[in-house]
């Protein structure tokens, strides 16, 4: 955060990440080694507000993966590209404090995602997609000790899941 006023800051957002993973016929005897790239960037701005003790902060974001994947180490010409591409995505998020040491936050998120895939004989798909997703939160924080969770909208809207699946428990 970047202070500009009393109650108002400038955020910014950023992040890259690399994941290089490769499986070796050491591992797997008698299979082929396969290996994946993925390499991330992405970026964020906007500004947050302090009302009193409540907090609000609004993002507008861009992020690029790409990603690229080799099964079959023994086969040619198997390996797939594929690209994902945020533009826009919006963010926004809200944190208030009930008391001095419990907090309710909630977040929503919009984003369009430009996909596609490249594959041997041409054989590549692109799409298009826009998602909103949202989610609830609290938080409790009692001497050193912090404690923050957040529920996302699946679970507040298609019943709890506890042991796993897509719509876990506290899953941020």
């Amino acid at each position: 955060f970047f202070p500009m006023d009393p109650s108002l800051d400038l955020g910014l957002l950023l992040n890259a990440g690399v994941t290089d993973t490769s499986v070796s016929d050491d591992t797997l005897p008698n299979t082929p080694s396969a290996t994946q790239l993925a390499i991330q960037v992405g970026a964020g701005i906007g500004p947050a507000f302090r009302l009193g003790r409540v907090q609000v902060a609004g993002y507008g974001v861009f992020h690029v993966n790409v990603t690229n994947t080799d099964p079959n180490s023994t086969t040619t010409s198997d390996d797939t590209t594929s690209h994902t591409i945020v533009l826009p995505g919006a963010h926004i998020a809200v944190e208030v404090p009930v008391n001095d040491w419990f907090y309710v936050r909630s977040g929503a998120e919009y984003v369009f995602t430009l996909a596609g895939t490249s594959a041997p004989a041409n054989n590549g798909s692109s799409s298009r997609n826009g998602v909103f997703g949202w989610n609830a939160g609290l938080g409790v924080l009692i001497d050193q000790f912090r404690f923050d969770g957040s529920l996302q909208h699946g679970f507040v809207t298609g019943g709890p899941n506890f042991i796993g699946g897509t719509n876990g428990f506290l899953a941020i």
